[in-house]
């Protein structure tokens, strides 16, 4: 997981805090950023807390605390700086990652990261932003960095702390002014480490020197050893053997290798030198190695004077040897007293260590590169160590302090121990951000969730009112359009109602037309009950009906349409039509035609 996830929440927050204003959730009184930029220089300058506190916690109360600065408070974008910039630095003494003191002189580059962010820089982003190279960079420098340190270590973490500071305090920062302390503090810790690999190669170089010496010795002792065991020879050649030619073994081995014509001659002459004097050995062939033992003692005696020993011891060792190399040419016994080789000479030497420990811890050790810094405990107290040397043919590790001066000697076995007990542990090969990114991206992602959830609860209420809105106007519409349609419908029925009346009437004004007089209608009277009329008369000029009831008196006197009202409001009704005089006597003059029509022959 790297810090670019951490900037895609960085920009999702953004698009949540717009959804938030827009709905009218927030709508925070906050600083602007150049204002708050100046606030942070002059917070540094007055002795800004340390790293417990944090970014997020420790500034709006020293911004409550100034004239005028209350009920400010930090706005969405500049909380997730903070936040992610207090995640950082809460790292850096995870582990032992980086000392108290070096964190402390580290304090201020979290106020230029700050300032920086807020000018529109993204410290958490991937690349070589000049904010976070530099903090970056001062990491890698004083990972290792600790009170035993030396003097100048003591120097470059002052350095450090008052480049950082000087920054932080700058009226105006820019990102090239980083670059700039990048580029000088990178220049004067290429000299210090420049003086520092010196003296760690020359540490190294004398330490495998060292092993190279004590592997000579186990393996020229376990030769030598090796080539008497069992045998019985005098005291004077047992010295030799031991003080002269031991040593001379020895300069041959890291002299020429064992590879070389003069180290195998060497080991070989062990053995007949022993041989001279066993009784086991045929005479013959005692007589030939002691006839070539002066040969040989001429060259170890130029061999041995380079050597640092003894003059006394190794004058009667040679005095000794050329007196019993003439006996035996002589083929006269040498006379004395014979003794066995000392079991010290019989010890083969031991293993490398730790080689036959095996282990999850093991192959962590083994995994070590040379560079890498560990925090060990040595003399119950704790160092930060790096790694100068990897022996792996006797596994050995050489560690030295930030100095480049030599800190101790650890086994491969012993150091797995101190893993496995929690005594040591590798400190980290990563930049603290990307070790920190985890931690960041948890507090962020909770608070990313926050804010989800409050986003999606005042979408859910705004969505809740919504429907409820637009439940109410659909019930409002549905009410309106059943309206429209009862009125429709009562437009109807009334129109339909009104034809059918004007049908009926028309109807009734044309069966009022037919009346002829003698007609006999049913009339309401003014109690309202029905008599029966008779048409009397029908008025040419005014086409009214009189009627007159069974007596011959007037009844009634109406028009022909209100008479065809009443047969259409049921007041009425027509119970004979009548029949008009000339169509009784057209049908009288015809019946009267046809009858005379029937007589004529």
């Amino acid at each position: 997981m790297t810090f670019a996830r951490y900037a895609a929440y960085l920009k999702q927050r953004q698009e949540l805090a717009q959804h938030l204003l827009k709905l009218g959730v927030a709508a925070p009184r906050v600083l602007p950023d150049e204002r708050l930029g100046l606030l942070l220089a002059r917070w540094q300058g007055a002795g800004a807390p340390g790293g417990e506190a944090g970014l997020a916690a420790a500034l709006p109360m020293y911004m409550a605390s100034l004239p005028g600065g209350a009920g400010f408070v930090l706005s969405l974008e500049q909380e997730d700086v903070f936040a992610g910039l207090d995640c950082v630095f809460a790292g850096l003494n995870a582990r032992d990652e980086l000392a108290p003191a070096m964190a402390e002189a580290l304090a201020p580059l979290r106020v230029v990261l700050a300032r920086l962010a807020l000018a529109g820089a993204d410290p958490f982003a991937q690349g070589a932003e000049p904010g976070r190279a530099l903090l970056e960079f001062c990491l890698r420098v004083g990972r290792g960095w600790d009170e035993l340190a030396g003097r100048r270590a003591d120097e470059l973490k002052q350095r450090l702390g008052q480049c950082a500071l000087a920054l932080a305090l700058k009226p105006e920062l820019a990102e090239a002014d980083c670059a700039a302390a990048l580029g000088e503090l990178a220049q004067y810790l290429a000299e210090f480490n420049r003086a520092v690999a010196a003296l760690e190669q020359r540490l190294v170089s004398m330490e495998r020197a060292q092993v190279r010496q004590q592997d000579a010795r186990l393996y020229v002792a376990q030769l030598v050893g090796g080539a008497l065991a069992g045998r019985a020879l005098p005291e004077s050649l047992l010295l030799f053997l031991s003080e002269v030619w031991g040593k001379y073994l020895h300069t041959v081995f890291l002299r020429d290798g064992l590879d070389s014509e003069a180290w195998l001659s060497a080991v070989a002459e062990v053995g007949k030198l022993a041989d001279m004097v066993d009784e086991s050995v045929a005479e013959e062939q005692r007589r030939e190695y002691a006839a070539r033992s002066f040969t040989v003692l001429g060259r170890v005696r130029e061999a041995v004077e380079s050597i640092h020993h003894n003059p006394s011891v190794v004058a009667r060792c040679f005095e000794d040897m050329e007196g019993l190399v003439l006996a035996r040419m002589a083929g006269a016994e040498h006379g004395l007293a014979l003794s066995a080789a000392p079991d010290e000479c019989l010890e083969a030497a031991p293993p490398p260590v730790g080689l036959a420990v095996d282990g999850d811890a093991l192959r962590r050790v083994r995994a070590l590169r040379v560079g890498d810094w560990l925090s060990i405990s040595l003399g119950g107290q704790r160092l930060r160590a790096k790694l100068a040397d990897k022996d792996a043919a006797h596994g050995q590790l050489f560690l030295v302090n930030y100095s480049g001066l030599k800190v101790g000697k650890r086994e491969f076995a012993e150091l797995a121990a101190e893993f496995e007990r929690g005594e040591a542990w590798l400190l980290a090969r990563l930049p603290v951000f990307e070790t920190r990114a985890a931690a960041v991206e948890e507090g962020c992602q909770a608070r990313l969730n926050a804010a989800k959830r409050e986003l999606i609860q005042a979408l859910r209420l705004r969505e809740q009112e919504r429907a409820k809105a637009m439940a109410e106007e659909l019930a409002a519409e549905e009410r309106r359009q059943a309206e429209v349609r009862a009125e429709a419908e009562a437009e109807a029925r009334a129109l339909a109602s009104a034809r059918a009346r004007e049908r009926a009437y028309q109807d009734s004004l044309a069966e009022v037309q037919a009346l002829q007089a003698g007609a006999w209608v049913e009339l309401p009277d003014a109690s309202g009950k029905r008599v029966q009329a008779k048409l009397a008369l029908i008025m040419a000029s005014t086409r009214k009906l009189v009627f007159v009831d069974r007596r011959g008196l007037r009844l009634a006197e109406i028009t022909q349409e209100a008479l065809a009202r009443l047969l259409t409001e049921d007041g009425a009704a027509v119970l004979q039509a009548g029949v008009a005089f000339e169509s009784t006597l057209a049908t009288l003059v015809q019946q009267r035609r046809d009858h005379l029509s029937e007589k004529q022959p």
